[in-house]
């Protein structure tokens, strides 16, 4: 009998736990589906003034190249 009851209360102890970690990975499974590494990646090249301004300089200096042949 007490194994019975010892069995029965693990068996509902767990219950709860496998509930929430199946809702936690339809969180993660939804949130990984919104936006890939390239999407990522490339909305951060937009929108980074440094790495825009980084963007300016290297077309300056490539402009400035074609132009005279030498830097």
């Amino acid at each position: 009998m007490k194994k019975i009851l010892l069995i029965t209360y693990t068996v509902l102890l767990l219950i709860p736990s496998i509930a929430m970690a199946g809702d936690t990975f339809t969180q993660v499974t939804s949130t990984q589906s919104r936006l890939t590494l390239n999407e990522y990646v490339s909305e951060v090249l937009k929108t980074n003034p440094d790495i825009k301004s980084m963007q300016a300089e290297v077309a300056g200096f490539e402009a400035r190249y074609h132009y005279t042949g030498v830097i």
